[in-house]
């Protein structure tokens, strides 16, 4: 299968950033790529725990890690709304990170089907389903709060919220109605990539205007180095990581690998919230 950048088949017209940011993988095709891993990965290692069969037993510590992270950093941040600035929507986006690694790690870990079967049940699917979906509302989610923290939205404002109901229910009905790999790629590439871009040049932004101290910024960085590095493992290099490290590894370090991305952001974005004395974005606690 070619996987040249500028002629993936199925991409049609979309721009050349959008094949580069999918120069992997042939959506059309998706199910191949699936199963070249599986043969050099072979079927994951099942541990019995109390009963219940696990995939990929390492992946557990992945799992607790990562809703520890999501649900704690949630909690903070909202007991902060009436005295810090920009806080609920973070506290959002933390809240769903918790329970969309709670769905993932169903659909990679702790499967509704017993490991290495044939075909997956419809809960299975379901929960690969909502795994994505809550993934594309997470990286909304981070489009949203750079527009917030440069002032363009304001988070209180009716048009904020309806702004975000509005693209979470075109999330979810672009992932449920129908299922079809294509369409569940496609939709994860394009609003992980505008989402998250978006946030990022939003910081960068106030970084350069110097509302953001420079400190803070080594956060953003470990973020998306981090992210970025974990993701490009999993996806281009499965069978090196799990040549070397066992069947488990290319999962793994996609999930460690979003961990501590996600412990940077956590970092950066109870650093760079500010008392409620003025409408400035941006700034700092004192």
């Amino acid at each position: 299968m070619e996987n040249d950048i500028l002629g993936l088949p199925g991409f049609g017209d979309f721009p050349t950033w959008y094949k580069m940011a999918a120069w992997s993988i042939d959506p059309k095709n998706f199910t191949n790529e699936m199963m070249k891993t599986a043969n050099c990965c072979g079927y994951p290692d099942v541990t019995d725990i109390g009963g219940l069969r696990i995939c990929n037993a390492p992946l557990v510590g992945a799992w607790i890690l990562a809703v520890a992270i999501g649900l704690l950093t949630a909690n903070v941040l909202w007991n902060r709304r009436h005295s810090y600035s920009n806080t609920m929507a973070y506290s959002v986006t933390f809240l769903l990170y918790g329970l969309m690694i709670s769905s993932g790690f169903i659909v990679h870990s702790c499967y509704l089907v017993e490991c290495g079967a044939e075909s997956p049940t419809q809960d299975w699917e379901t929960f690969l389903l909502l795994d994505g979906s809550l993934t594309s509302c997470i990286a909304a989610m981070f489009f949203f709060n750079g527009l917030i923290d440069v002032g363009v939205i304001l988070e209180k404002s009716m048009l904020t919220v309806f702004l975000i109901a509005l693209s979470f229910t075109g999330i979810f009905l672009a992932y449920f109605n129908p299922f079809h790999w294509n369409i569940f790629f496609n939709v994860y590439i394009v609003t992980i990539s505008i989402g998250c871009t978006i946030y990022v040049v939003c910081q960068i932004y106030c970084l350069i205007v110097g509302l953001v101290p420079r400190k803070k910024a080594g956060y953003l960085f470990g973020a998306s180095v981090t992210g970025g590095m974990s993701f490009i493992l999993f996806i281009k290099y499965p069978c090196w990581l799990c040549a070397h490290l066992g069947s488990w590894s290319y999962e793994g370090v996609w999930y460690y690998g979003s961990d501590v991305a996600m412990l940077c952001m956590a970092l950066y974005a109870v650093g760079t919230r500010q008392p409620l004395k003025s409408d400035t974005s941006c700034s700092v606690k004192q």
